[in-house]
Order: C-alpha cells, then sequence, then structure tokens
C-alpha cells in the first residue's frame, strides 16, 4: 500500500513537472521580453526628448511666422510708399507663406511622431505586463529545478521500498510455504 500511495505521488510530481518544465519554456520567452521592454524604454525616453525638441522648433517657427505677418501687415497698413515698398512687402509675404509652409510640415511630423510614440507607449505597456508575469514565471522556474530533485529522490525512495516490499512477499511467501 505505501508503494502504491508512493508510485501515486510521484504520478502527480510528474504532471506537475511537466507543466512547470513547459512554464520554463515560457520564461525564456518572457526574459527575452523583458529584454525588450528595457530597450523600449530607453527609446521611448528618446523619443519624447526629440518630440519636446521638436515642438519647441514648430512653436518658435509659427511665432516667427506670425510675427512676420504682422509686420507685413503694419507695413500695409502704413501706405504704399514707393515700388519699392512694394517690392519688398510681396517679398516679405511670399517669406511669411513658405514659412507657414515649413511650420505646418513640422507640425505634422510633430503630429506623426506623437502617434509613433503612443504606439510604442502601448507595445511598452503590454512588455511591462509581460514583465510582471516573467517574474513569477522565474520562481516557478526555481520550483521546477527543485520538483525534479524531489522526483528523482522520490523514484529513488520508491524503488528501494518496491525492492523491501518485493522481499516482504517473498519471506511472507516462504514463511507460508514452511507452515
Amino acid at each position: 500500500d505505501d508503494g502504491r500511495t508512493q508510485v501515486q505521488e510521484l504520478q502527480r510530481v510528474a504532471v506537475t513537472l511537466e507543466a512547470a518544465k513547459q512554464r520554463a519554456v515560457e520564461d525564456e520567452e518572457a526574459a527575452a521580453a523583458a529584454a525588450k521592454v528595457k530597450e523600449l524604454e530607453r527609446e521611448l525616453e528618446r523619443a519624447q526628448q526629440a518630440a519636446a525638441e521638436e515642438k519647441k522648433r514648430a512653436d518658435t517657427a509659427e511665432q516667427a511666422a506670425a510675427n512676420a505677418a504682422a509686420k507685413l501687415d503694419s507695413d500695409r497698413a502704413a501706405g504704399p510708399e514707393a515700388a519699392k515698398d512694394e517690392v519688398l512687402g510681396a517679398a516679405a509675404e511670399k517669406e511669411v507663406e513658405l514659412r507657414i509652409q515649413v511650420v505646418g510640415k513640422e507640425v505634422d511630423d510633430g503630429r506623426t511622431q506623437v502617434q509613433e510614440l503612443q504606439r510604442v507607449a502601448v507595445t511598452l505597456e503590454a512588455a511591462k505586463q509581460r514583465a510582471v508575469e516573467d517574474e513569477e514565471a522565474a520562481a516557478a522556474a526555481a520550483k521546477v529545478k527543485e520538483l525534479e530533485r524531489e522526483l528523482e529522490r522520490a523514484q529513488q525512495a520508491a524503488a528501494e521500498e518496491k525492492k523491501r516490499a518485493d522481499t516482504a512477499e517473498q519471506a511472507a511467501a516462504a514463511a507460508a510455504a514452511a507452515a
């Protein structure tokens, strides 16, 4: 009976061990994901700094365009003094239009970068969640190693118990035959 109980215990340990081995394989993938999380965090930080710099540049360009437009309006309000002023005014207006186009492109670039940052942030959040799971998985991997050692010890003990039971049964049979 003890031998049967021990065999059943060994079978339960073997099932647990197999599940733990499967988790260990997943843990290797999780460790790679955790490294990717760190890399994504660094990339996100760099991208956020770049986006902040681009925003400053776009703000500065927008202010310059607004100032140029205000100056152009002011010059026009002063009235046409000469053909030279008209030529200068047309040139200034063209410069303002070009600056507005540049600012518009910079703003579009900034929006694209913000969208990319948002995608990176979502990926990073998922990777962080996986990293939390990986910490639990690392504990499970350590448990797998312990279970493997325990299984080996239990199998050895079961083999010894089987020998002892066989010997006892033979002795009982011999005693019965002698009686």
